[in-house]
């Protein structure tokens, strides 16, 4: 069978935090969800779906998964971009996204010997909010994903199946329901071509995926972890490029999106 691009939209239902490492006893969340946590939340669903764990999946249908980024009501997705040096998601800078849809909750690290709070565990967890602390308005959230027809995993992807994303899950967050599924119609706002199945990567024009390969203008570069299947399941952790960059170059072939990371062979 044929794969397609699809375009899937999740309506936020509980705050959600989406790791990016500990700043001293603040844990941050990051403003959009990566392909890589999005691709194990609906492979744990489809799997709890199955009865059957990763390891048993005889196949791993949503590895060619990108970001997810916020969509506030019914506007244009928040794409990420740079400008004067600061990173922008639509009209809004970091700073004043994470002022209107964050906020903070005070969490304690617990001795699992005896469930006893840990001497010092004290520390702050960032949060996405479901909603603008101005005005009410939700937030949803938008990715692409290239499926395989008539699978279970298209099955499996109905309106109104729910996800747990993301970490903190034991304080009721992450939770997701897909709103819709279609075939992606503004295929450049994701860096793909309008012929084929590919991606048409053009200088000048910010890149919306983590990227490596690609000889970059403009951009910071970012942590890549991705644990490997081996009998150790180590952390491989490598730089790559955040979202937003700029390249010098136009390139129109040889280009992979796997969880979220978009590679140059």
């Amino acid at each position: 069978m044929s794969k397609q691009w699809k375009e899937l939209t999740f309506t936020q239902l509980q705050p959600l935090h989406i790791g990016m490492g500990n700043y001293g006893v603040m844990s941050p969340t990051r403003l959009f969800i990566t392909g890589y946590t999005m691709w194990g939340a609906l492979t744990a669903g489809l799997g709890r779906l199955l009865d059957k764990t990763e390891e048993q999946l005889e196949i791993d249908p949503f590895t060619e998964i990108s970001n997810f980024y916020p969509v506030i009501g019914d506007c244009a997705i928040l794409f990420p971009y740079f400008k004067e040096g600061e990173l922008y998601y639509g009209k809004y800078s970091e700073k004043q996204f994470r002022y209107e849809f964050t906020d903070t909750i005070m969490s304690t690290s617990i001795l699992p010997e005896n469930q006893s709070a840990k001497d010092q565990g004290l520390h702050e967890i960032e949060i996405l909010l479901p909603a603008s602390k101005k005005n009410s308005a939700r937030l949803s959230w938008k990715g692409i994903l290239k499926i395989e027809k008539e699978k279970q995993a298209d099955d499996y992807l109905k309106e109104g199946m729910t996800i747990i994303v993301g970490g903190e899950a034991g304080y009721g967050f992450g939770m997701l329901k897909l709103q819709t599924s279609e075939l992606v119609n503004n295929r450049p706002k994701w860096n793909l071509s309008n012929n084929g199945s590919g991606f048409d990567i053009d200088k000048n024009v910010p890149i919306v995926h983590f990227s490596e390969g690609f000889n970059v203008l403009k951009g910071i570069q970012s942590p890549w972890y991705e644990i490997q299947k081996d009998k150790d399941f180590k952390a491989n952790l490598k730089m790559v490029w955040h979202p937003g960059s700029i390249t010098a170059e136009s390139v129109k072939n040889s280009v992979t999106l796997k969880k979220g990371l978009l590679s140059k062979s």
